[in-house]
């Protein structure tokens, strides 16, 4: 039988079924490389959903500290301006959209600080229990994300 193709059809061809060989390679590669990572994957969004918590915790002493520093409309104010505060440096220093974040060993290190400085406020107010939980868990959090960054 007579193949009545351009040399260009054929060439077209070939090409196509090139294209589609390595796509159908790489979907598979990807399709792996979820299946032997997703594990990991939870766990480090586990991770970082506690982490979220404990800044929201670390956040939520230091406003209980400023209403128990003061009465009335001061201790108000107190509590605002502490948790308006740590907001405000966290997401300066250590928020991951932040154009001046800090790297990583240093921002390990300035958010155990706000963990303990939001532990001493507690302690501050007689929560023993709280400050305690405040000062352990964010060391383990720390650790478990700084040994799997990505």
């Amino acid at each position: 039988m007579i193949d009545f193709r351009t040399h260009k059809q054929i060439a077209r061809q070939r090409h196509e079924k090139m294209l589609a060989d390595a796509e159908r390679y790489r979907l598979a590669r990807v399709a792996r490389d979820r299946n032997i990572n997703a594990p990991e994957q939870r766990l480090r969004g586990a991770n970082l959903a506690v982490k979220f918590l404990l800044e929201l915790a670390a956040f939520a002493a230091f406003a209980y500290w400023g209403t128990t520093v003061a009465d009335g409309v001061v201790g108000v104010l107190t509590a605002i301006a502490a948790a308006t505060t740590s907001i405000a440096l966290w997401g300066l220093f250590a928020a991951p959209r932040s154009q001046r974040r800090l790297p990583l060993s240093s921002r390990v290190s300035f958010e155990l600080a706000v963990f303990a400085l939001a532990t001493l406020a507690l302690l501050d107010t007689h929560q023993t229990t709280p400050a305690v939980i405040l000062a352990t868990l964010p060391v383990g959090n720390s650790t478990l994300l700084t040994l799997r960054p990505e």
